[in-house]
């Protein structure tokens, strides 16, 4: 609602993003002028920045004359070697002139490396060496490469490059430009702490500029005016009454921090909204309810909001918050018996599917299951191809603590099946390392019949839940359309409990057929029950009559192989020799005593071995 009493406590909520850039480019303008006015020039003729300016790094002549302050900018800075230059504007009287192939040296080994302390100066069209025109005597001859003033030119005698190459002074101003370039790069030099100093000065004055170009550009994406404008949460034309928001979270340096945030109704171009507004962090180390619901209470009164005028609640539904007695919901709601609290839809729901999916044992070994599968697959980059050559859609691991990444796994694994069942039977068979072919073999024995029904059944259930979900997460949902969305969710569900299972039987009936599981299933537990009588356990539980219809029974179905009359007395006999061997064969397997038939020679005695 709107009132012409609206709370004056939203007057004073006043975001002002122009002031705020114009006094960052201000502070960062002084700051640069007080820096260019504390920097002495190193000339006593030319200022700090007009030097630098004049100083071409493919034109030596223009260095002189080098001082140290000059050494170490061009040292940093490299040589220019005037690669790019027009070489045909070199070329002397007699037709000759310099060519880029000496900017390459060849080796022995045929090896080709550059030579890059050679520069080809644009201006002056001669060649100059860079680590001798800066550690160079003054008693170098006029054309010589090492000389600053002119540069070498004598295309004629180009070979000389060669010479100068193995010349002492050379390898020795060469060793000198490369130790001062690795002394500067790691700070070892006399000055190392200043050039530190200026270094982090520079990156922090380079971050602010970024910082407020991006500002310039945000405002300009988004049509802002860059003189600076004003956004008010709240004014004399707000709603009254309100709700309450508030939810905890640890930020980035693991300080625990609640989200302010209020809810009222407002009107705009005669048009009635909803509105949420982010008021502001509070810095808390409270854990119990009535801790935070005290901190809340003071920030309220700090932002001049009055608890009486609120008139719903907001918050998750941990005890400390949401609780009955205790939680922050039940402290307001004591001050202020009409700020109803109204628990968030979207999290309950999350929490029953949560919890839904952990409630029962088989259900979690279901889910257990699905996530091991995925985890076979991901955790190799052969693997997952593998699966992906054969899927359209590829899997999905879930969380313990969100129905939708369930959702979306099971609906992955229900789809596809059939497909993952048939690669990890291919990868069973391959010829791929032991553990991965045993791993893919266990997953196949986990694939039974009882998880082809709840894969159904959970598909459907999870789905109906994630759609619900998500539609109680919009902006605009009303109670009442959440309360039917609710509604609508307990029908689905029910009529999934009441009217599906029977579809779901069959369609997972269907799916094991295919799989040829069922066999495969009905084959092995008819094979073990022929062969159940000859365990030690079996042998040492069955009384005469149950071991005696076991024996005739196996007797009557390999009677090829077994005289019937005789497979009783036998296994009596068998049965006792055993027990005189073994103190107690409770847990002896079929092997283990086939073991022993072979040890003590047996086998004249024992007919039935012929047939194991």
């Amino acid at each position: 609602e709107n009132s012409g009493d609206s709370n004056d406590s939203f007057n004073n909520k006043t975001i002002l993003v122009g002031e705020e850039i114009e006094t960052c480019v201000s502070s960062i303008t002084t700051k640069s002028s007080e820096i260019i006015q504390d920097i002495e020039p190193t000339s006593s003729s030319t200022s700090f920045e007009t030097f630098f300016q004049l100083i071409n790094c493919n034109d030596p002549p223009s260095w002189a004359p080098i001082t140290d302050s000059i050494r170490v900018y061009l040292v940093t800075q490299e040589p220019d070697q005037g690669k790019d230059a027009d070489f045909s504007k070199s070329m002397s009287v007699d037709g000759r002139r310099f060519s880029p192939y000496w900017f390459k040296k060849t080796l022995p080994n045929n090896e080709v490396i550059d030579r890059n302390w050679l520069i080809y100066s644009k201006n002056s069209k001669t060649v100059f060496c860079f680590p001798c025109c800066l550690f160079k005597s003054n008693t170098l001859k006029t054309g010589s490469i090492a000389c600053t003033n002119e540069g070498f030119s004598d295309w004629k005698s180009i070979n000389r490059i060669l010479d100068h190459e193995k010349s002492a002074d050379h390898r020795n101003h060469f060793l000198q430009w490369k130790s001062l370039e690795n002394r500067l790069k790691n700070f070892q030099c006399i000055d190392d702490k200043l050039q530190k100093a200026i270094l982090l000065e520079k990156d922090r004055w380079r971050h602010i500029l970024r910082i407020i170009l991006d500002a310039i550009l945000f405002c300009t994406k988004n049509n802002l005016a860059f003189r600076g404008s004003s956004t008010t949460v709240g004014n004399k034309h707000s709603a009254k009454y309100f709700s309450l928001l508030f939810d905890c979270t640890p930020d980035v340096s693991h300080n625990e921090q609640m989200a302010e945030v209020i809810r009222y109704v407002d009107i705009d171009n005669g048009k009635i909204i909803i509105e949420e507004s982010f008021i502001d962090f509070i810095n808390t180390e409270e854990k119990t309810g009535d801790g935070l619901a005290m901190e809340i209470l003071t920030k309220l009164k700090a932002d001049e909001l009055d608890v009486q005028n609120v008139r719903g609640q907001g918050y998750d539904n941990g005890a400390n918050m949401s609780g009955k007695y205790h939680g922050v919901q039940a402290v307001i709601l004591n001050k202020n018996n009409l700020a109803t609290f109204i628990p968030c839809a979207a999290h309950c729901l999350n929490l029953n599917g949560v919890h839904a999916a952990s409630a029962n044992v088989k259900v979690q070994f279901f889910f257990d299951v699905i996530q091991k599968i995925y985890t076979f697959f991901v955790k190799s980059t052969t693997r997952w191809k593998i699966l992906m050559d054969t899927l359209k859609i590829s899997l999905k691991g879930h969380s313990d603590t969100r129905c939708a990444s369930k959702a979306q796994a099971v609906k992955a694994m229900n789809f596809q099946i059939k497909e993952v069942f048939k690669v990890l039977q291919n990868i069973s068979d391959s010829e791929l390392n032991l553990e991965t072919k045993s791993t893919a073999k266990n997953l196949l024995q986990l694939i039974n019949f009882d998880f082809l029904c709840l894969l159904n059944i959970w598909n459907q259930i999870l789905s109906s839940i994630d759609r619900v979900n998500q539609a109680l997460q919009n902006k605009s949902l009303s109670l009442e359309k959440a309360s039917n969305l609710l509604l609508g969710l307990k029908n689905a569900l029910q009529e999934i409990r009441d009217t599906t299972m029977e579809d779901n039987f069959t369609n997972a009936t269907k799916v094991a057929e295919e799989l040829q599981m069922t066999w495969r299933y009905e084959k092995i537990m008819e094979i073990s029950n022929d062969f159940e009588f000859l365990s030690g356990h079996s042998l040492t539980n069955m009384n005469s009559h149950d071991l005696q219809k076991a024996a005739s029974d196996l007797g009557l179905k390999y009677n090829e192989d077994i005289n019937t009359a005789e497979i009783v007395e036998e296994i009596k006999d068998f049965k006792h020799s055993v027990l005189s061997i073994l103190p107690s064969i409770e847990s002896v397997t079929f092997l283990d005593l086939l073991q022993i038939i072979h040890d003590y020679k047996l086998i004249d005695r024992i007919q039935i071995l012929k047939l194991l």
